[in-house]
């Protein structure tokens, strides 16, 4: 796999994890795969998005709806897609259900306007920006994004508004509770600065690595 060229801490410990399976040869999905930031092009990985890419192994698919089996695969990569996700709790239950562990970095959104959930927001947002720059349907709005132009090549429009924005403002709290409802364990839960202007000290962006597996026993989550 190539070198990643940004220094981004949050693609490193992906790689590190991803590099761990297959030296073992075990098997990996990358889900909500995008253009694959954390350069993770490997004849053991699959990819999937609800849009497709021109990535090795790539399967079109929706998260909360996987065409795998159960247990699949050794582990399931869950890259900045929760803060993505209409149903975080859904889209774990379902990568834990095809994959034995879960390991997913989660941006902490600063810059939404309150805690939680908010889709109606990012929607407004989202229109705002595709209207501002004369783009009238999500794909070639989508197309003109320098990170993924390269790689794009066809958009699922139905799903326009429900997965491009960051739509959630986690907190500890917030991610604990859906780790709980999703029935999972967890075995590393750890936050970390991704980056920080040491101009502007509110230009700050954090992120949480979490590796998740089955619950053991699915009343009681907690961290080991």
């Amino acid at each position: 796999m190539s070198n990643i060229h940004n220094g981004s801490r949050r693609l490193h410990l992906q790689r590190v994890f991803v590099e761990d399976v297959i030296k073992n040869n075990g098997k990996i999905v990358n889900l909500g795969c995008g253009e694959d930031p954390a350069q993770l092009q490997h004849a053991n990985i699959t990819h999937v998005d609800l849009d497709t890419y021109n990535h090795q192994n790539f399967v079109r698919a929706d998260i909360c709806n996987l065409p795998f089996e159960d247990n699949e695969f050794d582990l399931a990569i869950l890259g900045d897609i929760l803060e993505h996700a209409p149903n975080p709790v859904t889209m774990l239950k379902e990568s834990s259900r095809v994959a034995k562990r879960v390991i997913a970095t989660v941006f902490e959104e600063w810059r939404l306007p309150h805690d939680g959930l908010n889709i109606e927001w990012a929607k407004e947002n989202i229109r705002k920006d595709m209207t501002d720059r004369g783009f009238t349907n999500i794909t070639g709005w989508m197309r003109s994004q320098p990170t993924i132009q390269s790689t794009l090549i066809d958009v699922d429009e139905k799903t326009s508004f429900d997965r491009l924005p960051h739509i959630w403002q986690f907190t500890e709290e917030i991610l604990m509770d859906i780790i709980k409802q999703a029935e999972l364990d967890i075995i590393i839960f750890s936050k970390f600065e991704e980056y920080r202007d040491h101009e502007d000290p509110n230009q700050h962006w954090n992120n949480w690595l979490i590796v998740l597996r089955k619950c053991l026993n699915p009343t009681d989550t907690k961290t080991t």
